[in-house]
């Protein structure tokens, strides 16, 4: 019965932040957009915000580059290689920055395998993490994806489907994941994106899921 529950559970953790939408989005055109919109593009953001419960405050920036990509019998494949530039600062009593910040800059390699689902012609994959230069420091887990096309844009909606390494006060990391909708669209000629994340605290023995934080909404455009 536990070994049930926990199969639920799973089901409900992968299958779940893609159910709502999910039959607005088509598969057709979403690998011809990336081949032609994406791939060796680099898109950039800078924003400022605050991690662990509040805890601490982070200077964040990145810069996306998608790459590599490669058709498959029944799908495709490509990278996205991030390089962020993060200072982390915990947060006194008062919610002042205590200084000096730590640094967590990083180039992560992930590679987003796709397959079209024959029976519903969905696109339905896997986000592997493939290299990052801070994994002696925190690891990612692997993350379900699915990629529609909806009104002329391309809908990414990725999803952690157990959990991976969080930041967190002290230098220190913790058990976390996310949820991701990102929305990409070619406007004047330039690719740009809004991403909407939801980030959890994750009890490593239920897999029970806290929300760490508000949605955060992320706007990013083509870098020249």
């Amino acid at each position: 019965m536990r070994t049930l529950k926990m199969l639920m559970f799973l089901s409900l953790l992968i299958c779940g932040p893609f159910a709502a939408g999910a039959d607005k989005m088509s598969g057709d055109g979403a690998g011809e957009f990336i081949k032609q919109n994406m791939i060796g593009k680099q898109l950039h953001a800078e924003t400022n915000r605050k991690i662990d419960q509040g805890k601490v405050a982070t200077d964040f920036s990145v810069t996306i580059t998608y790459a590599n990509w490669s058709e498959r019998p029944n799908g495709f494949e490509f990278d996205v290689i991030s390089d962020v530039k993060q200072t982390m600062y915990d947060l006194d009593k008062n919610g002042e920055k205590i200084l000096p910040g730590i640094s967590k800059d990083r180039i992560a390699v992930n590679r987003c395998l796709i397959s079209k689902i024959k029976s519903t012609g969905q696109l339905l994959g896997i986000v592997i993490p493939v290299s990052n230069s801070l994994i002696k420091e925190s690891a990612a887990g692997p993350t379900s994806l699915q990629l529609g096309m909806q009104d002329g844009k391309l809908v990414m909606k990725t999803a952690s489907i157990f959990h991976g390494d969080r930041f967190a006060a002290g230098n220190q990391v913790k058990p976390g994941a996310s949820e991701r909708t990102n929305v990409l669209e070619v406007k004047d000629g330039k690719l740009h994106s809004t991403s909407r994340t939801q980030s959890f605290d994750v009890d490593p023995t239920t897999l029970a899921r806290t929300p760490d934080g508000e949605l955060r909404i992320m706007e990013m455009s083509e870098k020249k």
